[in-house]
């Protein structure tokens, strides 16, 4: 209740249109809201993390606000050759509340192999990825965003894009204004 309160007090006061909440995980507080609402009964954290996902999506569709929030990658991260919603820490229910989801993941020895034709055209080498999983209102899906990134300030610059199998997709250049989304 004291993150949808906030949200809304800043969406009436400052006229909010993007939110970032960082990030969704299981604390205290969410545990002790929720057994106070469900009477004492005990629920499970990936129950708990799912009804906070599904709250924020809720909020997000009913006051026509753009929400982006992170979590946790499981184990799996270093190792899983796909990218995808299975890597997400915690509740799989969280993925599919989104609209669109994506992991960060570093430069594996495989991806440099298979990046060597990108960087003989003359693209710099990317020191991240950024993996496509679903785009609930786009078409692109199941790629990646090979960008350079700056990860203390969470500033990066995307070089160029593929699939999961390293095949070219083309940026199509856009304009992003203020006000408009």
């Amino acid at each position: 209740k004291d993150v949808e309160n906030t949200i809304k007090r800043n969406i009436r006061l400052n006229n909010t249109k993007c939110i970032f909440f960082d990030y969704i995980n299981s604390s205290l507080g969410l545990f002790s809201e929720i057994t106070s609402k469900t009477h004492g009964m005990a629920m499970r954290e990936d129950m708990i993390l799912s009804l906070l996902s599904t709250r924020l999506n809720e909020i997000a569709n009913d006051f026509n606000v753009f929400i982006l929030s992170a979590t946790q990658t499981n184990k799996d991260a270093k190792t899983d050759p796909i990218p995808d919603a299975n890597l997400i820490k915690g509740a799989k229910s969280i993925a599919e509340k989104a609209d669109f989801g994506c992991i960060i993941l570093p430069l594996t020895e495989t991806d440099k192999e298979n990046l060597a034709a990108y960087i003989e055209k003359g693209y710099p080498m990317p020191n991240s990825k950024l993996s496509v999983y679903k785009n609930r209102r786009g078409s692109f899906t199941r790629g990646y965003l090979w960008m350079n990134m700056t990860r203390g300030n969470c500033r990066y610059e995307t070089l160029f894009a593929t699939d999961w199998d390293y095949n070219p997709i083309p940026l199509q250049a856009f304009d992003i204004q203020q006000g408009v989304m």
